[in-house]
């Protein structure tokens, strides 16, 4: 401080910026580390003090009565609370990494049987599943199901046990002893949510008819 001039200067002494005030003899400076802002006195206005920004625009006049008529040669605020630290950044949700459906087809072998004798549907799937999965298929055809042939387990759909890669199905032509033509069962894989369709996802068994007394 030099009679009417506020320096501000660097530990090293350097002149970083200065602003002069209004009156002489600068008798004692503060800082507000709440808001940054400068307190002085002066020893020709005793008990008065001056609020200046740090640019050197003054802020306002506060006179403590206590005060007047003595020397005051310094001054000092508590110091500002410490910030509060940042909150940590978000936790980013990691994103799902998406299943590969697994895609099944069907076959049947023997393809051509004769009443009495038995066929086997083969559902496979591309690669062992994690867990089971359940198939869906419907039948259709000139041969109708249980009268001109059975099939094993759940009418309408087959398992595929976990870690395994195929299941079947047993297809048997009944014997009616009827003289008839030969007819077809046909087994359509269907859509389902737990996997794909890939070809063939269909197969045909023809049933011979076996004329009574052979």
């Amino acid at each position: 401080m030099n009679k009417r001039i506020v320096e501000h200067r660097s530990l090293t002494g350097a002149l970083l910026s200065s602003f002069t005030v209004p009156f002489t003899g600068v008798s004692c400076l503060a800082l507000d580390p709440a808001d940054g802002t400068l307190w002085m006195g002066s020893q020709n206005t005793k008990g008065t003090f001056y609020q200046y920004s740090q640019a050197g625009t003054r802020l306002r006049t506060r006179t403590y009565g206590n005060l007047l008529g003595q020397n005051t040669l310094g001054g000092e605020f508590p110091p500002a609370p410490d910030a509060p630290p940042p909150p940590p950044p978000p936790t980013p949700t990691p994103t799902p990494t998406p299943i590969a459906l697994v895609s099944v087809s069907v076959s049947g072998s023997p393809t051509q049987i004769n009443e009495g004798s038995n066929s086997t549907f083969t559902f496979r799937a591309s690669s062992p599943p994690a867990q089971a999965i359940t198939l869906f298929y419907s039948m259709s055809g000139k041969a109708k199901q249980n009268s001109d042939y059975t099939l094993s387990g759940t009418t309408g759909q087959v398992t595929i046990p976990a870690h395994q890669s195929s299941a079947t199905v047993t297809l048997h032509a009944v014997t009616d002893l009827v003289n008839e033509k030969n007819e077809s069962a046909i087994l359509q894989l269907q859509n389902a949510p737990a996997y794909s369709l890939s070809q063939p996802n269909q197969a045909t068994v023809t049933i011979v008819n076996v004329p009574p007394g052979i």
